[in-house]
């Protein structure tokens, strides 16, 4: 199945479940002084970063300022997302953090919602190709624990999602459906990475995001786990 023809479905899917979603991580060791000079820098870098991963077919990143007052940002939005859901997609993640992270030199957000799914992130240091692995986020869906034969859905769940880790690498992006689980349904699945990373690095923070989820959530029909450098979001 073409990436064209899956992302609808699965968009459809695992919004179906979630609503719109997002989830933020405030820095909480480094803070700058408002309208200082790496606020301003701040501001001006989050005023354009949704026009600029737009125009640049979903993905952006710059570094603004010098010395103390430099930033560094990131913008990117799934493969195949229209450019103006990208673009508004973009602006509300800067919007809330620029709200929500007042003064914190190093914040991001994961913004999932009905039509794409986008990342932003800024700091003071340059993380365009570090892998970043905390802090991590795993939620479970409200839909509750699977209810049937738990040992074959785990099975296939299992072989499903390390068959697209193993795919994941290369593209840094991978959206696909499971054969059928034991209530005759399927799993819907998405992974992202950050450009900057490599495919071992992606591959890698995909699997400490299965082993948050064994954590928290083994046995939920739906959840995600988000890091600084890579998402998971599953349903079914």
């Amino acid at each position: 199945m073409s990436l064209n023809s899956l992302l609808p479905i699965l968009c459809f899917a695992l919004s179906l479940s979630f609503g719109f979603v997002s989830s933020q991580s405030c820095g909480n060791s480094m803070f700058f002084k408002r309208n200082g000079t790496y606020d301003v820098n701040r501001r001006l870098v989050l005023s354009t970063l949704a026009s600029n991963v737009s125009s640049r077919n979903g993905f952006y990143n710059a570094s603004v300022g010098e010395g103390s007052g430099r930033i560094y940002a990131l913008g990117l939005c799934i493969p195949g997302t229209d450019p103006k859901f990208c673009s508004s997609c973009i602006q509300a993640a800067s919007d809330r953090l620029s709200r929500n992270c007042p003064d914190q030199t190093d914040s991001w957000e994961w913004k999932a919602g009905l039509t794409t799914l986008c990342y932003v992130r800024y700091s003071n240091g340059s993380f365009f190709d570090q892998i970043d692995l905390e802090p991590s986020q795993a939620m479970y869906t409200a839909s509750g624990r699977f209810q049937g034969n738990i040992t074959t859905y785990t099975n296939i769940w299992d072989a499903f999602i390390s068959s697209m880790i193993s795919r994941v690498g290369q593209t840094r992006y991978l959206a696909d459906v499971s054969p059928r689980t034991g209530n005759d349904s399927f799993i819907y699945a998405l992974m992202q990475c950050i450009p900057g990373i490599s495919s071992e690095e992606c591959e890698t923070c995909l699997r400490e995001s299965v082993r948050d989820y064994q954590s928290c959530c083994n046995g939920f029909i739906g959840g995600t786990v988000r890091k600084p450098v890579c998402f998971f979001r599953w349903d079914g």
